[in-house]
This record gives C-alpha cells, structure tokens and sequence, in this order.
C-alpha cells in the first residue's frame, strides 16, 4: 500500500468530526504554501513558516486587517495574476 492510501486510510477511521479538522487543516496549509502573498493572522506555528507578513491580534487588530486587505486588493489589482 502506497504512503498517501496508508494516509487516507487512517483519516477515514477517524469520526467524522476529526476527520473534517484533518482535512480543513491540510487544505488551509497547502492554500497558505501556494499563496501569492500570505497574511497570517494571530499566532499559529504551523502557518507561520509559509506567511509573508503577519498580523498579531493586539491593540485594534480589526483595522490592521482591513488596512491590509485593502493595500492587497490594490496591489493586486495592478498585477495581472496567473492561475
């Protein structure tokens, strides 16, 4: 049995709440890996290596955000993106 059916085959023993975690979880680090440019908001080690920038959920972290999400829908409404 190859290594990726061995993975499956434990994740489909978990219940069905547990495995939904595992899925979300892959999905979101693959999403962050591959990402243009990432922002990682708070603290979560497992993302960390892959952020571009982060930012810490302090002071007035809800203006940061919105700050930051709009100077990327700028910048990257000058950029042609590929997909």
């Amino acid at each position: 049995m190859s290594l990726p059916d061995k993975i499956i085959k434990e994740i489909d023993m978990l219940n069905e709440k547990d495995r939904q975690k595992v899925l979300d979880k892959i999905k979101e680090k693959y999403m962050f890996q591959k990402a243009a440019h990432s922002v990682m908001i708070g603290s979560h080690l497992d993302f960390a290596p892959y952020a571009t920038e982060s930012i810490l959920l302090e002071g007035n972290y809800e203006r940061d955000i919105i700050n930051k999400m709009k100077e990327l829908v700028k910048a990257y409404n000058e950029v042609e993106m590929e997909y």
